[in-house]
């Protein structure tokens, strides 16, 4: 279970998450949402190490940015700054 800090960066990320998928299925409704998944795996992953309800060494880590961006060729990378 999550602290109040990790859950409202699961929150954080869900929300960030779902705008991406829904901007990239507007723009390409056949585009490939494997990697997108493999990413929120492994931020899921993080949040869960770092906040779970009985650590409290990492509350000061910090969510600093998500970035979205094209590379050109109809590919997409995610990219989530996690600062402590």
């Amino acid at each position: 279970m999550l602290n109040c800090m990790g859950s409202m960066k699961m929150n954080a990320l869900n929300k960030c998450l779902m705008e991406y998928i829904s901007s990239q299925l507007g723009k390409d409704p056949s585009c490939n949402l494997v990697p997108v998944f493999s990413d929120y795996q492994s931020y899921v992953s993080d949040i869960s190490a770092k906040y779970s309800s009985d650590v409290e060494a990492h509350s000061s880590t910090t969510v600093a940015a998500v970035t979205v961006s094209s590379t050109g060729a109809g590919e997409y990378t995610q990219r989530v700054v996690v600062n402590s």
